[in-house]
């Protein structure tokens, strides 16, 4: 009775250490290394998760690595040949081959981007501008876009294109605007203001059109008010008042230059 114990103990031993032999032969030693690039770009992809799975099914283990800042991944591991070596990333599609070798050395793998479609996104823009709309007065305005079409040398004229404004001209540089009223060589009842700063000649106390201006290089936006405005910008803006805005050196940086010419 006793040797039939040491012989069925025996068989049991050898039992196990037949299937322990078994399994450690079918889990290999396993090399795998290579890069993963993009498909479109073929430029390497960085922190890519390489993970082993099974050919059949769709589990993962626990096993696997990610790439470097290269795109290129090595590691070692013990498993069941063949299996899957899937590649996982947040801006590209899934993808995997499957490995029958214990060593595969030197992979390139490409991923393909996804896809993201946004939607449609409308821009609007009003042509004239609230504050104008709020304003209880008339208010023409010549923009950046007019200054710049500009063909003659002074901005005076398109000034004197605009509606109910008159402008006496008595030399290139030197123009009286008027928008109510007679018109004068020295019109003291129109306001002339640029970048808010009054714009009269010293000692001759009336504007004096672009003699003492800016260039229209410089200036961004020209805005009329027709009318008498002496409740806002005081007395001497009794028949109207120009407004003259000039460039932010800290906006408009650089250097500029205009030429025009003519016969």
């Amino acid at each position: 009775m006793k040797n039939l114990k040491h012989y069925i103990l025996l068989i049991l031993i050898s039992g196990v250490c037949f299937f322990n032999t078994q399994t450690a032969s079918a889990q290999e030693s396993i090399h795998i290394s290579g890069k993963v690039v993009d498909n479109m770009t073929q430029k390497e992809v960085s922190d890519v998760s390489v993970i082993i799975a099974p050919v059949s099914g769709t589990d993962s283990t626990s096993i696997g690595t990610s790439t470097n800042q290269d795109g290129h991944f090595d590691f070692h591991f013990n498993y069941d040949i063949p299996f899957k070596l899937i590649f996982k990333h947040v801006s590209y599609y899934n993808d995997h081959i499957v490995i029958r070798d214990k060593k595969s050395v030197g992979l390139k793998f490409e991923i393909v981007p996804k896809v993201i479609e946004g939607e449609g996104v409308t821009i609007t823009s009003d042509l004239v501008s609230e504050e104008e709309l709020s304003s209880s007065t008339t208010i023409d305005r010549i923009s950046k876009v007019d200054i710049e079409q500009l063909a003659s040398f002074s901005v005076f004229d398109l000034v004197s294109n605009l509606r109910e404004v008159d402008v006496a001209t008595q030399s290139m540089t030197m123009q009286s605007v008027n928008t109510r009223g007679f018109n004068a060589s020295a019109n003291k009842r129109f306001l002339q203001l640029t970048d808010g700063v009054d714009n009269q000649a010293p000692g001759l106390s009336f504007p004096v059109g672009d003699l003492m201006g800016s260039s229209s290089l410089d200036i961004v936006s020209v805005e009329i008010l027709p009318g008498p405005s002496s409740a806002k910008y005081g007395s001497s803006a009794l028949n109207g008042v120009l407004l003259t805005e000039t460039k932010d050196p800290f906006i408009d940086e650089g250097f500029s230059i205009m030429t025009k010419g003519g016969e």
